[in-house]
């Protein structure tokens, strides 16, 4: 079983690792091609996309992860057409609601209104949207090999469309906002093509699936507050520092969350191979709570050690992004602990998806 585990863990891991050294090699040339307030600038862009997957997603895709090994094999492509029903209605009220009101989203975002923007932040929320799915396909087929090669094109294309655009464009925010979606819009085209079985039309009328619509909304509605909250507490520091405050100081403060990526990578990866695991043995023996006290132990340790090092090593790291960023140092050690804290709680609080008592907060009064 041991080896089972660690074997299936180096499958999503390693593409995560080489993303790793991509997206520090990205970060280099990024910091040193663009000044910080044009880094702050895509940083808010970034946030908009994040609040805009955790609203139309609706906490579908957790129904969809929780639902998928007790559906029918030959209907966990029902499964997943009835998850991405929800979604796609709440894509279209985002979507006007975006195009509505451009003018004070964009100027909150990059400092004035562009409806080139806008339009950029839709087709970016719905090649997310399709990629999140897609993505969770493979993971939870367990197809680690797939997985990491996914996360690493994902790396790899960013970094070639950031250089060649720059050689168009030069040191502007359209740069990055532009290597974005181009990459998620790739992204997407591969991950249906890898999972094309799920993705068949055909899977779209089956109707007879062990959970309903219903279920998978009852399920997954909670999760939109949590998730909600957690972003809330993730991203209001931006947000105050670009109300507050100015786009260079944002760009420093960026710089330093690429540089916490590091944690974020191994965090990441970990939940990446950690949640179809998890469910799994549960399914397979419900009563074996040792298995998870010891990966809880394992876990906060590597990640506990892991923050010291990055700590230890920061003026060391930060260096690598220039001149303009080196103040970024003396942010990082306020950073590093969110990814950390947040890797652990998956080992605590899974018990609560297992025992579906999350959807319980709905009748609450």
């Amino acid at each position: 079983m041991k080896e089972n585990l660690i074997s299936k863990f180096l499958k999503f891991s390693y593409g995560s690792w080489i993303g790793l050294i991509l997206g520090l090699i990205t970060t280099m040339i990024t910091t040193r091609i663009l000044p910080p307030d044009v880094l702050g600038q895509v940083s808010m862009f970034e946030l908009f996309l994040q609040m805009g997957l955790i609203l139309t997603i609706f906490g579908t895709d957790q129904s969809f992860i929780r639902f998928y090994y007790e559906e029918e094999e030959n209907k966990r492509g029902a499964l997943m057409y009835n998850s991405l029903k929800l979604p796609m209605k709440t894509s279209v009220l985002l979507i006007l609601t975006i195009i509505l009101f451009y003018k004070p989203i964009t100027f909150f975002l990059v400092g004035a209104p562009d409806f080139s923007l806008a339009i950029l932040l839709v087709l970016g929320i719905i090649f997310q949207l399709i990629f999140r799915y897609g993505q969770l396909v493979i993971r939870m087929e367990q197809k680690g090999n797939v997985y990491s090669l996914l996360q690493i094109l994902q790396k790899l294309f960013n970094l070639c469309f950031i250089v060649g655009l720059y050689y168009f464009i030069g040191s502007e925010y359209e740069v990055l906002v532009l290597s974005k979606i181009f990459t998620l819009f790739l992204l997407f085209i591969l991950s249906i093509y890898l999972g094309r079985k799920f993705w068949n039309l055909k899977n779209f009328y089956i109707s007879d699936t062990r959970h309903s619509q219903m279920e998978i909304v009852k399920y997954g509605a909670p999760f939109v507050l949590t998730i909600f909250i957690t972003w809330i507490f993730q991203s209001f520091d931006q947000v105050a520092i670009r109300h507050w405050r100015d786009f260079s100081e944002l760009g420093l403060y960026a710089a330093a969350m690429r540089i916490v990526a590091l944690v974020v990578v191994l965090s990441s990866t970990f939940t990446t191979f950690w949640t179809p695991v998890s469910y799994e043995k549960f399914i397979a023996d419900p009563e074996d709570k040792a298995f998870f006290k010891n990966i809880t132990i394992v876990v906060s340790f590597v990640m506990f050690l892991f923050a010291i090092l990055t700590i230890a090593g920061k003026y060391l790291i930060v260096n690598l992004l220039g001149q303009q960023y080196l103040d970024a140092a003396n942010i990082m050690p306020f950073l590093v602990f969110m990814p950390i804290l947040m890797t652990i709680s998956e080992t605590t609080v899974i018990g609560i998806n297992f025992y579906k008592k999350l959807s319980g907060m709905l009748s609450l009064p």
